[in-house]
């Protein structure tokens, strides 16, 4: 337990939340196997399929100059 803040670095979290037992257990009586998992597998099906629109989004914020000097101005 206490050797994840070890291997963090090693091992980036690949999402923004940690799946719990707590939290599969507050999933119905299915788990992940239900609900969850069909949302996640509908989720990156929609993703694959408009990968360019969601690629051409995330391009802009990272060629987007104005964004760096905000960035900039908010660390002032």
């Amino acid at each position: 337990c206490f050797e994840v803040a070890v291997t963090r670095d090693k091992f980036p979290e690949k999402i923004p939340f940690r799946l719990t037992r707590m939290l599969i257990n507050a999933m119905e009586v299915t788990g992940i196997e239900g609900i969850y998992r069909r949302t996640c597998e509908s989720v990156m099906e929609v993703l694959h399929r408009h990968k360019d629109s969601v690629m051409a989004v995330l391009e802009a914020f990272v060629y987007d100059p104005l964004l760096n000097w905000r960035l900039i101005d908010a660390g002032r």
